[in-house]
């Protein structure tokens, strides 16, 4: 395992597609915005240790998009 310090606005890359940013941080938690390929599963390890995530069509719907030409989600 790689563990690394971050200050808010700095990036790690992974490979050559996926880039991970501090977006905030605020006492005990840290904000990250996760850019990478639509072919990509990113789910929080609470939600890939359910059944249902096993389904393909709601990995896509859990999962907002950059695209400008996306349909923009608000993730609570």
């Amino acid at each position: 395992m790689l563990v690394l310090s971050r200050k808010r606005g700095e990036r790690i890359r992974i490979g050559d597609d996926i880039t991970i940013v501090v977006t905030d941080i605020c006492l005990t938690k840290v904000k990250l915005a996760i850019e990478a390929p639509r072919s990509i599963k990113i789910l929080r390890e609470e939600l890939s240790l359910t059944p249902e995530c096993d389904n393909d069509d709601s990995s896509n719907s859990a999962r907002p998009s950059n695209r400008p030409d996306a349909p923009h989600e608000q993730m609570a």
